[in-house]
């Protein structure tokens, strides 16, 4: 990738005129999402990856990445890609960029990874009526 590459309007690296540096609006604007762990808001921990894998973005994160359990498990089942260089970033978004299909099954699976785990607030409420119902032990 060279500089001009990375400035496309399809690589998403950080405010876009108008529109908010965080959010749904931001992360629907790129064909790819760069998430960076945040140095003051999240004291170093990765921002949320669940939403540009909501927009079915595919999704690269850096190396310190295990404070968010969405984003290990994303990793972990191949659904985003963690990069610890420049070179291993360059690399997954040259590929993304020659191939398309593949980014965009990559950003499919990173939505199916959300979609699969809908309805956790249902499942702790129907587990709290149920232990109230049980009474004490």
């Amino acid at each position: 990738l060279d500089r001009k590459t990375v400035q496309s309007p399809n690589v998403f690296l950080g405010r876009q005129p108008n529109r908010p540096p965080h959010g749904l609006r931001a992360w629907h604007s790129g064909n790819h999402a760069r998430v960076r762990r945040a140095v003051c808001l999240f004291r170093g921990k990765v921002h949320n990856v669940m939403e540009p894998a909501a927009w079915a973005k595919p999704i690269t994160v850096g190396p310190h990445y295990g404070n968010s359990p969405e984003a290990v498990g994303m990793v972990e089942s191949g659904a985003i890609s963690a990069v610890s260089s420049a070179p291993g970033l360059a690399a997954v978004l040259g590929a993304w960029m020659s191939d398309p299909v593949r980014a965009s099954t990559q950003g499919s699976a990173a939505r199916d990874f959300l979609t699969a785990r809908l309805g956790a607030s249902e499942r702790i409420a129907d587990a709290i009526d149920a232990a109230i119902e049980a009474g004490p032990r």
